[in-house]
């Protein structure tokens, strides 16, 4: 498994036998930079932003536009588990966090390889739905960020996660990234 015990980031390298995460720069609590790892002989590069109350991972290579990110922490939760330290090192939670956004990387990749048509079977349920509460919608382009879509985002976690057994870290995330993957 990915897990390390070293919670640290002491230099702008972070290297483990599972992932390298490199710092590029850090402004203002705000640590962004790449993250790359091998999985199946395939070597994954993904860039990453960093803070106390959010992840955020966007795939680069071998596959351009998969999305994943962390749970969102509210301020008064930071001081006590935040992802980021004020020390501006990386939390164990944060560490933890950036492991399983990895393995969702990893499963839309696998699902996009092997499952293509699978998701698209789901993804086409969901705008179905989604057509019918809004006819102004398009295929391929639900706004994952807007308030009136997240039962639909929510909907397709829940019927992907049924049908593929996999709980994805958030549900924004992986609408945005289906939504890439059947675009492309």
């Amino acid at each position: 498994m990915f897990v390390t015990n070293d919670n640290t980031l002491l230099a702008s390298q972070k290297g483990t036998n599972d992932f390298v995460l490199n710092i590029e720069s850090n402004i203002q609590g705000q640590l962004q930079g790449t993250i790359q790892f091998d999985y199946l002989h395939q070597h994954f590069e993904c860039s990453v932003t960093m803070s106390a109350s959010d992840i955020k991972i966007k795939s680069l290579f071998p596959f351009r536009g998969l999305v994943t990110a962390a749970p969102f922490i509210p301020s008064y939760d930071i001081t006590q588990s935040g992802y980021v330290t004020f020390e501006d090192s990386i939390s164990k939670k944060g560490n933890q966090q950036l492991v399983w956004l990895i393995l969702d990387i990893i499963h839309l990749y696998n699902l996009s390889r092997l499952k293509l048509t699978s998701i698209k079977e789901v993804y086409d349920e969901v705008f179905l739905v989604a057509q019918k509460n809004d006819p102004s919608l398009s295929y391929g382009k639900i706004n994952p960020h807007q308030t009136i879509n997240e039962k639909y985002t929510e909907l397709l976690k829940k019927k992907l996660k049924r049908k593929h057994k996999h709980d994805y870290t958030t549900a924004i995330g992986l609408l945005a990234s289906v939504q890439n993957l059947i675009l492309q």
